[in-house]
Order: C-alpha cells, then structure tokens, then sequence
C-alpha cells in the first residue's frame, strides 16, 4: 500500500478533497447553529418590541437581561461580538454626558420627573448601542430586516382576531387573546380603537411601502415579495381601522418620502427599476382603495368619515385633542421664554398645564423639548438626527445593498419622527428603536468598510 501511494500520490489527495469538502460544510452547519443559538433570543425580543411596544414590560426586562448577558457572555469567551464604530461611540458618549447634565439640571429645578427622563436619555439608549454593537453580521440584519413584515402581519392577524370576536363572529371557545386592542368603537363612517401596537404600524407600514418599490428579487433575495404585500395588506388595514389621524398622515406621505430617498440611488440602479416603481405605487393605492371599500361595507367605514377625522384632528373648536395640543403649545412656549438657552432640565413642566399624576409628560414632544432643554439642547439633539440622515443618505447614493435597505428604513424612521412631534412615541423603550434601526445600519456599513480596508492594507 505504501508503494502504491507512492507510485500515485495524487490517489491520496483526491480521496481526501471529498471529505475535504464535506468537513467544511458539517463545520459550516455548526457554526450556523451556534449561531443561532446565540441571536434567537434576540430575535424574539425584537419580535416581541414589534408587537407589543407599550405592554407587557417585565417580560421584555427579563429578556432584555437575557440578551445582554449572552452578548456579553459571546464576548468574553471569544473576545469578539462587539464591534461599534468609533464615530458612533463618540456619539454615543456625547449624548450620555448630555442627558446626565439635564438630568442634573432638572434635579437642580426640583423637577419631578428627573430621574424618570434617565431611562429615555441615557439607560435605553446604551442598551441599544450595546445591540447595534452586537449586530454586526450581515445574517443578523438581513433576519431582523424579516422580522419586520412578519411583526406587522402577526399584528393585522391579531386585530382582525379581535374585531370578529368582538362583532360576534369569531366564537369565544376558539378565542386567544392577542392583547393588541383594549376596546373598539365603531362611529358613524369611522371606527377608532386603543390599539397597543400602533405606534409600530406608524413605522411599519411606510417602510413596507419602500421595500415594496426598491426591493426585487435580484436586489433583496433575502425574503419574499408575497410577504410584503401580505404585510402592507395586514398592515394598511389596522391602519384604516385605528381612527389614529397620525398613522393615517404618515401613509399618506410614505410614497412622497420613498420616491425623494430612493431619488439618491445612483441613476444606473434607479433606471433599473422604474417599471417596478410605478406599478407597485399604483398596486398600494388601488389596493388601500379596495380595502377601505372592503371595511366600508363590513364595519361602516367611508372616506369621508375618514376625512372628517383627520381634518377634525386640527381644529380646537370641535375635537378635544387638537384643543389639548393647543393648550400645550402654549404653555410649553411660555415657560420656555422665562429659560430660553438652557430650558428648565429633564423630567421638568409647566404649572400653567398639568395634566397628571406624572405631570412632565406631554403629547407635543418637540416643544417639551425645547422647554426642558432649551435651544442649546435642540441644537445638540437636532445635530444628532441630522448627522444620522446625512449618513444614511451618503449610503444610499453608494448604490450598494446596505443603502437600499436604507431607502425603507429611512422612510419609516421619517415618518415616525413626524408622528412623534404629536405623542410620545419616543419616551418609551419599545419605541426607541425606530432611531436605532438606521443607527445599526450605518454602524454595520461603516465597520464593514474599515474591515474591508483592514485586510487590504494588511
């Protein structure tokens, strides 16, 4: 045998590239898997943060523990895990020290509401850093990137579940709760509920519109387009149905924002998808028409009690909330002047309007800002938002495949910041990562391109 070998040494490594190749694989798969075992709880957390932003808080505790500890864990055994670009630590940093100088400063002004604002200044969002640290694998974005449309089909089933039970249709032996929707009521030409997933759709559906038009099967082989419709489907239809005038705005607005970031894409991949781009802008409207006319037969819904709603929103004469906004404007405007630089400090409000027992807390989140902070602190946090569009914008022009995940991403971050100037959508930790989505993205890119440029010069 041994003159054999000899005779022949090719024999023995032909026989050896097979298994070669299968041991690559087998340590591939195992990889994979642990892999795996590692992010799903993540997964869940953020599936869970879609679904249920505002509720069920101990739990999202425990798995928020959860999940820090095994990243910590990852990274401590193999001393990786973790990689966050300098620029963005920098920030994060900044904004750290800032939130803890108005913290200071609202507990020097005796405000209330003081160490309250450190979890939505300061612990909330190092605990999303600490995730977009972690998220530095194109496996992990390209799955929480799914989970997306998945959130807002789960949602969409959950509330239909709902309605049918609540009319009578859905019978109560077969009935789980989903614990989206407190109540409902159906008006005359519209219904409203107090959903507790809304504030998700206010992202998800106008995102969905982005991916819809700049996502192809070449471009984002990564999941389905049926799951998209699906979701936009699911999506739209709580949406028509929620009596929320803010998520009604934003879908009105989501086409006009897709069609300005993806005008950033490079001309070569823009002509790429004309086509696609009007047909599927005509697909939603004609689908949200047919919807509407759908639930107009089912549930009393019409256009024009839609209309009255949303115009009615803006008007302090007839609707007690356009005239609740109204009062706070005010009130915030005028205790801003007697503070106008550095504003009154974190947790701090107005004795000229309040409201409850937690009296800091107001539904006009950027004059609540201006009061607490001041212009300075406008400045700062403004400077960030505009330092992270800048960002996403300058990748969208690449032309690469993180910048087309940008342009949806863009689109639903936008529209939430539009919904957030009228409720306190970002005073939450279930909400905040409509801010850090983007963040992680631009953070994968930039830590990505110096890795690239790592090994070119090593």
């Amino acid at each position: 045998m041994m003159t054999s070998s000899k005779a022949n040494p090719n024999v023995h490594l032909m026989s050896e590239r097979p298994l070669a190749r299968n041991t690559n694989r087998n340590l591939a798969g195992d990889k994979a898997r642990r892999h795996s075992i590692f992010v799903w709880p993540a997964y869940a957390l953020f599936f869970l943060i879609l679904y249920l932003p505002v509720t069920h808080n101990l739990v999202k505790e425990v798995m928020v523990a959860g999940v820090i500890a095994i990243i910590f864990v990852r990274y401590f055994i193999n001393h990786k895990g973790l990689r966050l670009h300098r620029t963005i630590r920098k920030w994060a940093l900044f904004y750290s020290l800032a939130g803890v100088f108005y913290i200071l400063l609202g507990l020097i002004e005796a405000a209330p509401g003081a160490l309250f604002s450190s979890f939505v200044y300061v612990i909330f969002p190092l605990l999303y850093i600490i995730f977009v640290a972690a998220a530095t694998d194109a496996r992990i974005w390209l799955q929480l990137l799914k989970i997306l449309p998945i959130a807002a089909i789960a949602i969409g089933l959950g509330t239909l579940e709902y309605i049918l039970w609540t009319i009578g249709i859905f019978p109560n032996s077969l009935y789980v709760a989903p614990d989206l929707v407190h109540n409902i009521v159906f008006y005359n030409g519209y219904v409203q509920m107090s959903h507790y997933s809304l504030s998700t759709l206010v992202f998800l559906v106008p995102y969905l519109v982005g991916a819809l038009v700049v996502y192809t099967k070449e471009r984002a082989s990564f999941i389905s387009r049926k799951i998209l419709w699906i979701a936009f489907l699911s999506g739209t239809g709580v949406a028509l149905l929620s009596g929320r005038r803010a998520l009604l705005i934003v879908i009105v607005l989501a086409p006009l924002l897709t069609w300005f970031f993806r005008a950033k894409l490079p001309i070569s991949t823009r002509l790429a998808g004309r086509r696609q781009v009007l047909t599927t802008l005509l697909a939603c409207v004609f689908l949200v028409l047919s919807i509407g006319l759908y639930l107009g037969r089912t549930v009393n819904l019409d256009w024009r009690g839609l209309q009255d709603l949303v115009v009615g929103g803006f008007d302090s004469d007839f609707n007690q909330g356009a005239a609740t906004r109204s009062q706070q404007f005010h009130a915030l405007l005028s205790g801003w002047e007697e503070q106008p630089v550095l504003g009154h400090g974190l947790g701090s409000y107005t004795p000229e309007l309040v409201r409850s027992d937690r009296p800091w807390e107001y539904e006009l989140q950027y004059n609540l800002l201006l009061f607490q902070t001041g212009l300075i602190g406008v400045a700062l946090y403004g400077s960030g938002v505009l330092w992270l569009y800048w960002k996403g914008i300058k990748m969208i022009r690449t032309g690469s495949l993180i910048g087309i995940h940008m342009v949806p991403v863009l689109v639903g971050t936008t529209c939430f910041l539009v919904a957030n100037a009228v409720d306190p959508y970002l005073q939450t930790f279930g909400q905040l990562w409509t801010l850090f989505l983007p963040i992680g993205l631009i953070n994968w890119q930039m830590v990505s391109v110096k890795a690239t440029a790592a090994k070119a010069t090593g």
